[in-house]
């Protein structure tokens, strides 16, 4: 993530982006796990049905990009 949206801003918009998705088993956990010069890295542990993880990995990883996308739009 740009550092120029904040962490305690970005995080609560994903999980709110992520929740009810029938893919889940509950609430994912989301924190920051490292910081560049320019970015911050979030991770995303979440417990999902099915044997499978690629595709729940997927649909996090659209669902958070375009949240930060709409983020660094407005």
């Amino acid at each position: 993530m740009p550092k120029t949206l904040d962490p305690d801003m970005v995080i609560p918009a994903i999980k709110k982006a992520l929740e009810g998705k029938e893919f889940l088993k509950n609430s994912p956990e989301i924190r920051v796990l490292d910081t560049t010069f320019t970015t911050y890295i979030i991770v995303i542990e979440a417990f999902c049905k099915g044997e499978y993880e690629e595709p729940p990995r997927s649909e996090i990883i659209k669902i958070t990009m375009k949240v930060v996308k709409s983020l660094l739009d407005s």
